[in-house]
């Protein structure tokens, strides 16, 4: 083989390296892909609302020197009326971290029929999706390595069928929604609010005075034979308050974003987790109360004193209204 057909075949060997790498760049890079992604998080047959849990476990948890947080999504789907049919409900997720893109598709088909109105079981964990989303420090080799696939940009596409005179006709919803640097938070001007107790001295609703919604938030102690004691922090409740509204004016969107603030600082890796856990996001288009039991533990050798409140509502009628409080642990009673 002559000398200069040996440069032939190396030139084109290595554009055809360059050629297939821009091909995976352009998979994986979210350019002209998600260009029709917006904040919309509705449309004329469903709302959406989107739910990021932060599930953070000390060193002793994940049996390592170090912490571990991972994050788990959940999908509450409303559709718009009662007299629909929609059918083969999927929701496809890519997932922007500071490590790229990362793609999942959520479980089996679902179908919203007949009165039925709400479905709530849609999800994407990190057990059944091989953490795709995760902070993590792992040590091999005495070398330290940070994994860093906090979500920063998610991209939802919910993919369904109308069913109009026995024929299903395909509808996509695909909205976008930002996860905001926890190091970026700031929580001064934060109210304290008060824990609203009923007649049977149990955990209820936070005091919400002029809020468009409640939020029942409970704190649940656990206590682990030979093992870490942990205590579960959850939302059961988000319930618009209808007589906070305007006249003829209903409630269109919410961000609500729930904080534990750890104070005993030392038994945090500092440099890769913030002292701020984000225990919850609720995000979308809000058009019905949300019901369900989502959970985010905490070992009790954190020591959490605070928990913190960021609500934004958006009314149709382009009012936006912000409340920033927090409610002490000591006042949560343990169910």
């Amino acid at each position: 083989m002559n000398k200069i057909l040996k440069i032939l075949i190396l030139v084109v060997y290595t554009f055809a390296i360059f050629a297939v790498a821009f091909l995976i760049v352009s998979l994986t890079n979210k350019g002209p892909a998600f260009s029709e992604y917006t904040d919309k998080s509705s449309d004329e047959n469903i709302a959406l609302v989107t739910q990021i849990i932060e599930k953070r476990k000390n060193s002793e948890q994940n049996g390592t020197d170090y912490e571990k947080s991972t994050y788990d999504l959940y999908f509450s789907l409303k559709k718009t009326s009662t007299t629909i049919d929609l059918k083969n409900i999927y929701i496809y997720v890519a997932v922007e971290t500071d490590e790229g893109i990362r793609y999942v598709q959520s479980s089996t088909a679902k179908d919203l029929t007949s009165t039925s109105t709400i479905l709530s079981t849609i999800s994407i964990t990190n057990s059944s999706s091989g953490s795709f989303a995760v902070n993590e420090v792992t040590k091999e080799d005495d070398v330290v390595k940070h994994i860093n696939k906090i979500p920063e940009t998610l991209y939802v596409r919910v993919s369904y069928d109308k069913v109009v005179d026995k024929e299903n006709i395909p509808f996509e919803l695909n909205c976008k929604i930002n996860y905001d640097d926890i190091n970026k938070e700031r929580f001064e001007g934060y109210e304290q609010r008060g824990i609203v107790t009923t007649s049977s001295n149990s955990t209820d609703y936070i005091s919400y005075k002029e809020d468009v919604v409640q939020i029942k938030f409970l704190k649940i102690f656990n206590e682990e034979e030979n093992s870490v004691n942990y205590s579960d922090y959850r939302i059961s409740n988000v319930k618009i308050v209808e007589n906070n509204l305007p006249e003829n004016v209903s409630m269109k969107k919410i961000k609500l974003e729930v904080f534990a603030e750890i104070t005993n600082e030392e038994l945090l890796t500092k440099e890769y987790f913030s002292k701020y856990v984000k225990l919850f996001v609720y995000e979308g288009t809000m058009i019905a109360d949300i019901n369900n039991s989502r959970t985010a533990s905490l070992a009790e050798d954190y020591k959490v004193e605070k928990i913190y409140f960021n609500l934004e509502v958006e009314l149709d009628n382009g009012e936006v209204r912000n409340s920033k409080f927090y409610v002490l642990t000591s006042d949560l009673l343990d169910k």
